[in-house]
């Protein structure tokens, strides 16, 4: 992963989870239901992982050239 694909998962586990607290918050209030709230979350939280872990390949668009090594004299 290179770092603008880290700057990339960052963003979207943030934006992802923020989107799931607040869809599970209402998803709890209209079922008047805290179980159904935390099952909701739980999923939500189960697929940001599944997009942030795993080094998907939109992850490493811009890899990073290394240098070539130098020889000492």
């Amino acid at each position: 992963m290179d770092l603008k694909g880290q700057k990339l998962c960052d963003a979207l586990s943030v934006y992802l989870l923020c989107a799931v607290a607040l869809g599970s918050f209402l998803y709890g209030i209209y079922t008047q239901s805290v179980k159904n709230l935390f099952c909701a979350y739980a999923a939500g939280v189960g697929v940001t992982v599944l997009v942030g872990v795993p080094d998907w390949p939109f992850y490493n668009r811009k890899p990073l050239k290394w240098l070539d090594p130098q020889k000492n004299d």
